[in-house]
């Protein structure tokens, strides 16, 4: 089920991007120059933007359904992690579990998705000209991307945390989480939370630096996303650089940086010492 739910996500994300991208699309923005570019063209007419939505909508809610009839006979559970916490959400319950678990889902990927650009984010334009990678960033986070540095830095946990908040008094009416919970524990929790925010960061780092590494000494092509890949891979790796880690061609800073974000994730998402533990220790 949790490679199922993955597809899912992954397919209502996509619906998302498709969503935000509409409005800039060169075929729907374009004017024409001469009398017969306003001839209508014979190709498929293209999808309203509020389309998009309605389809994410749909698929999360037949999505629920779905499992509740064939998961809910199976006797199967889906898992939902959300950082720190993992959530249980029995399949025979529909209202109180199926249908909120759909949409908490795919929010949940969603976040991860929003994490990643806010990453990218920080990473500043080569001669302060954007490449193909850093526009489609700015465009899918829009305003946000104008905001200080400083404050996209702050916005996993700021989100996480808010979020939580939020949705720890849904999840306990529903009966997901303890109900028996004040105001102080809950924003230790969010606290927690928050931090786990970060955690959404490390899959992005490594997938950054593996690549960096093979483009580094394997010739990929000239693709613009290489040349994205690598403008992150040298600013994540610029603590590094003081470091003698380039022996002739061979340039090990990658391997290096792999080497601390390993440790220091597994360390943090550790039950016995990491945030979890904290999160489970709770009210201190």
């Amino acid at each position: 089920m949790s490679l199922l739910d993955f597809i899912l996500n992954l397919a209502g994300l996509l619906l998302w991007i498709s969503w935000r991208n509409q409005p800039h699309d060169p075929a729907v923005t374009a004017r024409p120059a001469t009398l017969p570019g306003t001839l209508r063209r014979a190709e498929p007419v293209r999808a309203r933007r509020w389309q998009f939505l309605a389809a994410l909508g749909a698929l999360l809610v037949v999505r629920a359904v779905a499992y509740y009839w064939v998961g809910g006979a199976l006797g199967q559970v889906q898992i939902i992690h959300l950082g720190v916490l993992a959530l249980p959400f029995r399949c025979d319950l529909f209202w109180s579990r199926m249908l909120p678990g759909s949409f908490l889902s795919f929010a949940d990927m969603w976040l991860t998705y929003f994490a990643w650009l806010l990453l990218f984010s920080l990473v500043p334009s080569a001669g302060g000209d954007p490449g193909p990678g850093q526009r489609l960033v700015r465009l899918q986070l829009g305003r946000v991307a104008r905001w200080p540095r400083w404050l996209r830095v702050a916005l996993p946990f700021l989100v996480a945390a808010l979020a939580w908040l939020g949705l720890a008094p849904a999840l306990a009416w529903l009966g997901v989480i303890p109900g028996a919970a004040g105001l102080g524990v809950r924003a230790q929790q969010a606290v927690v939370m928050g931090l786990g925010g970060y955690l959404l960061w490390q899959p992005a780092v490594v997938c950054v630096l593996v690549l960096h590494l093979l483009d580094t000494h394997v010739y990929l092509g000239a693709h613009p996303l290489w040349g994205f890949v690598g403008g992150v891979g040298r600013w994540l790796l610029r603590p590094l650089r003081w470091l003698p880690l380039r022996f002739g061609r061979m340039d090990f800073a990658p391997v290096a940086g792999l080497a601390l974000v390993f440790p220091l994730g597994r360390l943090l998402e550790d039950q016995t010492w990491g945030l979890p533990a904290l999160y489970r220790r709770l009210p201190l």
